[in-house]
C-alpha cells in the first residue's frame, strides 16, 4: 500500500507551515515598516520556494527512489557525500525541527494542561510516532485529517478580522497597502540590505517544499505525483502566507509586532477578549501537529533508504507487520525527545 497524491500534497503543506510564519513578521516589520514591501518580501520567498520545487520535480523524474538529498547526491556525485547528507538531513532536517515543533505545542498547551512544556512535547512526539508505526493507511489518514484541520484554522485566521469588521466593532490598523499612499519609499526598502536580511526569515518559513522526495518510493505513481505535490503544495502555501500576513497587518499595528513574540497570540488579543483569546491559542497547538506528523512520514524514509543501501546499518530498514520501518521511526522519535530535553 502506498500514499495517495493527496497525502503527498498534505505532507508538503504541513511540512512548510510550521512555527515560522507566526514568528517571521516580528523580525521583518522593524526594518521594513511597509505593508507593500512586506508583501513583495513574501512573494519573493514564494518565487524562490517554487523554483526549488520545480528543480526537485525535474530531478525526481530522472532519479527514482526515496531519501531526498541522500539519494540524489549519492547518484549525482558520490556515495560519501550522499551518506553525509543523509545523516545531516535526518538530524538537522527532521529530528531538530520535530523537537522545535513539539516544544511549540508544549508552550501553547502547558498553561491549559498544567504540565511542563517538555513533558507535553515528548508525549506528542511519542503519540504521533506511534500512529505512523501502524503503517501507511493509518499514517496517511491521520496526516490528511490534521492537515485539513490546519487549513481550516488558517483560513479562519485570514477571515476573522474582516468578519469582525463587517459584523462587529473591530477597527483595522492605519497601515495602507497602496505604495503610493503609505508615506514610505518602498523602492528603497525593496533594494536595501535590510530587505535581503528579512528575506532569510521568509526562506525559513517556506522551507519544507521538498518534503515529498524523502518518501517518493511510498507514493503512488511517483513520476507524476511528486512534481504535482511539490508544485501544488508550494503554491497553496504561498497564497496562504500572503493572505495570512495581510490579515495580521490589517489587524495589528507595526508597533505591536515584536521580535521573538508569537504573532498568533498577539493577533487574537487584538481582536478578541482575553477570555476567548487564551483558549483559542490552543488551536495553534492543534495546527502544529500536522507539521510534526509530516516529518514523521518523511524523516524515517531517509534512514530506511540508507539501511537498504548499506549492509552495516541494514537493521534501519527492518519493517513490522504493518510494513512500517519501525526502527527508523523509533530512532527519530528517540532522538527528537532527547533534543527536546
Amino acid at each position: 500500500m502506498k500514499y495517495t497524491r493527496n497525502v503527498a500534497i498534505n505532507v508538503v503543506i504541513a511540512n512548510m507551515i510550521g512555527t515560522g510564519v507566526f514568528f517571521s513578521l516580528g523580525f521583518q516589520v522593524g526594518d521594513i515598516p511597509s505593508w507593500f514591501s512586506i508583501m513583495i518580501l513574501w512573494i519573493t520567498g514564494a518565487i524562490i520556494a517554487l523554483l526549488g520545487a520545480l528543480c526537485y520535480s525535474e530531478i525526481s523524474t530522472r532519479i527514482a527512489g526515496s531519501g531526498g538529498e541522500y539519494n540524489y547526491l549519492s547518484k549525482i556525485y558520490f556515495d560519501g557525500l550522499g551518506f553525509t547528507a543523509g545523516w545531516v538531513s535526518f538530524i538537522v532536517g527532521f529530528a531538530a525541527p520535530i523537537a522545535v515543533v513539539a516544544l511549540g505545542i508544549g508552550v501553547y498547551t502547558s498553561e491549559f494542561l498544567q504540565l511542563d512544556s517538555k513533558i507535553i512535547a515528548s508525549c506528542i512526539i511519542f503519540i504521533t510516532g506511534t500512529v505512523h508505526l501502524f503503517g501507511v493507511k493509518s499514517g496517511g489518514l491521520f496526516q490528511n485529517i490534521v492537515t485539513r484541520i490546519k487549513l481550516v484554522f488558517l483560513v479562519s485566521l485570514i477571515l476573522l478580522p474582516f468578519i469582525l469588521y463587517f459584523f462587529g466593532d473591530f477597527q483595522p490598523t492605519n497601515q495602507v497597502l497602496n505604495p503610493f499612499k503609505n508615506g514610505v519609499d518602498d523602492m528603497s526598502l525593496i533594494f536595501s540590505s535590510k530587505f535581503a536580511i528579512a528575506l532569510v526569515w521568509c526562506y525559513l518559513a517556506y522551507s519544507g517544499w521538498n518534503a515529498a522526495v524523502y518518501f517518493s518510493d511510498k507514493i503512488q505513481n511517483p513520476i507524476k505525483n511528486i512534481p504535482y505535490s511539490l508544485i501544488a503544495g508550494t503554491l497553496i502555501v504561498s497564497v496562504l502566507y500572503l493572505l495570512l500576513n495581510s490579515s495580521f497587518l490589517y489587524a495589528i499595528e507595526f508597533s505591536e509586532i515584536k521580535p521573538e513574540a508569537d504573532i498568533g497570540n498577539t493577533f487574537f488579543q487584538s481582536l478578541l477578549p482575553s477570555s476567548l483569546a487564551i483558549p483559542l491559542s490552543l488551536l495553534f497547538a492543534v495546527a502544529l501537529i500536522s507539521s510534526l506528523s509530516s516529518m514523521m512520514i518523511a524523516g524515517p524514509s531517509v534512514l530506511e533508504t540508507m539501511g537498504n543501501d548499506y549492509q552495516k546499518i541494514r537493521f534501519l530498514n527492518q519493517k513490522n507487520r504493518y510494513a512500517s520501518p519501525y526502527i527508523s521511526i523509533l530512532s527519530l522519535m528517540i532522538l527528537s525527545i532527547i533534543l527536546v530535553h
